[in-house]
Order: structure tokens, then sequence, then C-alpha cells
């Protein structure tokens, strides 16, 4: 009885989760938008092709808002490591740090859209997040200007258009992810917070509905799989003992 059970157990080792089976996949944003400082929450970009982060050389305050539909990670894995892309379109000269602050209200995107330099923004449309609201015109933030966390996720220095910039995993970006996956209502992107202390610093990425696809945003999630449940019957001395063993797939 002892000799079965020393192989049962041995079993059960070769059969436990390994680590070596993250799983790496590319997500692209379901929504963005930007909140344009306004006192009447009259202006949007939901579908134009950059959002914005900093202060206009008039001193006016753009956030970027942004959300990933992470419904392609199965429920119950484990986020391991997280990497956001965007590529700047358009900048001042000098460089800014670029917080990510996960949002804490839900927020649209609607149809209204400032073009290709949208710095002044377009008229709000329907459902569009503004610097007022979560829906124009029916719902508001709580805090004009987003209801966020205080604190940034991750920070980054953007600096010259043109180019590429990463938001790198740290513990609260995998920490959002992870929370938004365990409990998908959770889950309303982050906000894009530049540095709003100057005029002249405000940053335009590119956005889903840009034209070219390279330009779009990109989050890179690695995430370990939900190891796959067994059951392993070994009858011992007449009595039945059900093992159950997780293998990783």
């Amino acid at each position: 009885m002892f000799k079965v059970l020393a192989i049962a157990v041995a079993v059960i080792f070769v059969l436990l989760p390994n680590k070596s089976c993250g799983v790496t996949i590319p997500i692209g944003a379901s929504k963005d938008n930007s909140l344009y400082q306004d006192p009447f929450g009259a202006l949007s970009n939901g579908s134009g092709p950059t959002f914005f982060a900093g202060a206009t050389g008039g001193g006016g305050i753009r956030r970027g808002l942004i959300e990933f539909d992470l419904s392609a990670i199965p429920a119950g894995a484990t986020i391991e490591s997280v990497t956001l892309e965007l590529f700047l379109v358009q900048a001042q000269a000098f460089a800014t740090d670029v917080g990510l602050h996960e949002v804490l209200t839900e927020w649209g995107e609607g149809t209204s859209s400032a073009g290709n330099r949208a710095g002044g923004g377009a008229i709000a449309k329907a459902n569009d997040a503004t610097w007022l609201h979560t829906f124009f015109n029916v719902a508001t933030w709580t805090n004009p200007g987003g209801d966020f966390a205080t604190v940034a996720s991750a920070t980054t220095l953007v600096g010259a258009e043109g180019a590429t910039y990463r938001w790198f995993s740290t513990p609260d970006l995998v920490a959002d992810l992870q929370g938004w996956l365990d409990a998908p209502a959770s889950n309303h992107g982050w906000l894009l917070r530049g540095d709003e202390s100057q005029s002249g610093t405000a940053k335009a990425f590119g956005t889903r509905e840009n034209s070219v696809i390279a330009d779009r945003p990109l989050l890179t999630v690695t995430f370990s799989p939900v190891p796959e449940a067994g059951a392993f019957v070994s009858l011992l001395g007449g009595m039945g003992m059900l093992l159950f063993l997780r293998r990783c797939v």
C-alpha cells in the first residue's frame, strides 16, 4: 500500500502546473477618448485618430482615456506581466512624464471627431466622455476631469514625436489587470495624465481609430492559464481514493 501511495504522489508532482506555461497575447484597445478641460463639458474626440495627455500652449488640460477588453484571457488566470505601447503622433519640444491611472467610473466613446490635429476637441456627441460627463449628456463624473486613482500604476518619459513609448510592467499594472479579470465590471481602463503644471506639454497618441494600424494602442499581457483539473482514481485495499491532479496545458 505504501508503494502505491508513493507512485500516486509522484504522478501528482509530474502533473502539477508548470510555471513555464505562461501565455502572451496582444490586445487592441476597445475604446479611447480625450477629456478637454471645459466648464461646459461640451468637448470630446471619441472617434478621432489621436488622444491627449498634458496641457496645451494656452494651458488647457487634456487627459486621455483608454480601455481594453480582457475577454480573451480565461477567467481564473493569473496575470504575470503587462506592457502598454502607444505611438506618439504629436508633441511639444520637451519630454515629460505621462502616468497611467486606474479609472474608477465607466465612461463612453461617441462619434465626435476633431480630426488629425485635435488639440481643441470637437462638439461632444451622444455617449462621449467629456470633462464633466462620463456619458454625454446623461451622466457625470463625481469629479470634473475624471474619477481615477491618485497614484499612477506606471509612468514613462515621453519625448519626441514619431516614436513608440512603452509603459512596462509594474506590480500595480499587474494588479489592475488581475482585478479587472477577476471582476470584469470594474474594468474602466486607465487615464493618461501628463504634466499639467505648465503649458505646452500636451502629447497626442494614436487611437484605435488611427488610419495607421501600427500607430494604434497595443497591450501585451502574459498570464498563466487555469490548470486543467482531472481525476485520478486508485483503489487501495478495496477503498476508493480520489486524487485531483492539475496540469498545465
